[in-house]
């Protein structure tokens, strides 16, 4: 979950990583005390994570993410379940105008959720197929070209 252009906070006293298996962790996450802050160093136009409960405590999450000035907010997900069960719930957010923090926290316990599994990106940075199906052949004609030569 440690990514170039990424940084954690909290609203509280500090941030802990759990490994897999405690409390029905499936793999390395971090839990904050108090609000957990995301904030994206460079501005992306999409996100989405993974979000849970310790297991044996349900409780709700709610979202707010923040625009590219990092004052507006252009989003909140209110009643995010987090399951007895402990297993993780998917949230999201896409936004043309970009997004550069996110903070996430929850209204029965002392700490936030806990977060995994979180991606991140700029929309239109993914070659599309067409544009891969022409880089291949591209780099197809310049093999042969140079095979052709060296025969």
């Amino acid at each position: 979950m440690v990514k170039p252009g990424l940084a954690f906070g909290s609203g509280g006293n500090g941030l802990q990583w759990n490994d897999a298996g405690y409390f029905g962790a499936p793999s390395r996450e971090i839990v904050a005390d108090g609000i957990l802050i995301i904030d994206f160093q460079v501005g992306v136009t999409a996100f989405g994570l993974d979000l849970r409960m310790f297991t044996g405590f349900p409780s709700s999450s709610t979202m707010h993410v923040f625009a590219a000035d990092d004052t507006t907010v252009i989003g909140t997900i209110s009643g995010i379940p987090l399951l007895t069960s402990g297993a993780p719930v998917f949230a999201g957010w896409h936004d043309a105008g970009g997004i550069v923090r996110v903070q996430l926290h929850q209204g029965f316990a002392p700490w936030s959720p806990i977060l995994d599994n979180l991606e991140f990106g700029v929309a239109g940075k993914i070659p599309e197929p067409s544009s891969l199906v022409l880089m291949g052949m591209g780099v197809a004609a310049l093999i042969a070209r140079c095979r052709f030569r060296w025969v």
